[in-house]
């Protein structure tokens, strides 16, 4: 059931600059917990959807996608078309465990390629998958690719080894080459050419780039210090070059000289490290925050290389003042450089 409602989302005398409507908002669910983790638009304007479900009355359209086995949670994958008043699919993705989605992408031709983590031991994992059995711990992180009808999986694949591990966010290239990033305190999590070939800390962030056929990394590395380390969303740029965004409560996070920020200043913080496409070394990492808690969600490029990250910030005077001048509050952060942040009055 796909509900549609058109309502003003700010009041009247803001700057003209602002949106002062949504072109359309919609339910879409069964009778238990249903929740959305991540969206992606493609070039259509077609909106896609992932998270996850408890509802066993959850919608899945005709000829979409469905797992032989349900599980106590699935992930689902949602299109919705470009006016919002249809779905394209709705599909399902799980097994006998919990299984939750957190990242989508969308490739050139239309195909979702889904991150999460999953506690199931039968996860409709593909012949041709990378890793095609549980590596244990409480859960795996997966990378599943739908066609683009949704209505099959082009490959599935665990990622992950004897500890726990959770993908957290993707991207994907115009080669179907996907990027995973998460987190894994595994002391086996699969490598390949690594950056840093095994863990520094309680738990590391990891990055990883799958082959177009997902049956082989291109490089998987950890990347963290002597802490806990979080990596929470990716983003490529025109180049190839992959910007990692997440949380870190190292002293001893990798950055970069030069960099922004060099030391953490608070009991946790946001960090931004550049990696260059064929992920052999870092190009620069920094950390960002106060003397509070940071952490980043999200993270965009733009066509000359900005990286944009979002951070929740509870510092009461964050680094960057300018652009947080509260507690408790989002920051989106530009580098236009490993360490410059443009001044919020000056021109691009």
């Amino acid at each position: 059931m796909l509900a549609t409602h058109i309502a003003p989302i700010l009041p009247p005398g803001l700057d003209d600059a602002f949106e002062t409507g949504v072109l359309y908002a919609a339910y879409f669910g069964g009778s238990a917990r249903d929740s959305a983790r991540r969206v992606a638009v493609d070039s259509a304007g077609n909106a896609y959807i992932t998270g996850f479900t408890n509802s066993s009355d959850f919608p899945v359209t005709t000829g979409a996608y469905r797992s032989p086995s349900r599980g106590q949670a699935d992930a689902f994958a949602i299109k919705v078309n470009a006016s919002g008043s249809a779905l394209v699919y709705s599909a399902l993705i799980g097994g006998g465990g919990s299984n939750f989605a957190t990242g989508i992408a969308i490739d050139p031709a239309g195909s979702a390629y889904i991150a999460g983590y999953t506690s199931s031991v039968a996860f409709p994992v593909t012949s041709s998958g990378l890793q095609k059995l549980f590596g244990g711990g409480l859960q795996d992180a997966f990378v599943a690719k739908l066609n683009s009808g949704g209505s099959a999986l082009i490959y599935c694949t665990y990622l992950g080894g004897t500890g726990n591990d959770v993908a957290n966010g993707i991207a994907v290239d115009a080669a179907g080459q996907a990027y995973i990033v998460g987190y894994t305190d595994s002391a086996n999590f699969p490598t390949r050419s690594p950056i840093y070939a095994s863990a520094g800390g309680q738990g590391d962030a990891f990055v990883a780039k799958l082959t177009p056929a997902g049956d082989g990394l291109v490089f998987s590395t950890y990347l963290g210090g002597s802490s806990v380390d979080i990596a929470t969303a990716v983003a490529l740029d025109s180049s190839g070059n992959v910007y990692v965004t997440g949380t870190t409560l190292s002293a001893n996070f990798p950055v970069t000289g030069g960099a922004f920020q060099t030391v953490n200043q608070g009991s946790s913080d946001a960090f931004v490290t550049k990696m260059g496409t064929q992920g052999a070394s870092i190009l620069y990492s920094t950390y960002v925050g106060g003397e509070g808690s940071d952490q980043s969600s999200s993270i965009a490029v733009d066509t000359v290389g900005t990286a944009n990250p979002a951070i929740f910030s509870r510092t009461s005077a964050l680094l960057l003042a300018r652009y947080v001048p509260i507690p408790h509050a989002v920051a989106a952060v530009a580098f236009d450089s490993p360490s410059r942040i443009p001044h919020p009055d000056s021109d691009p």
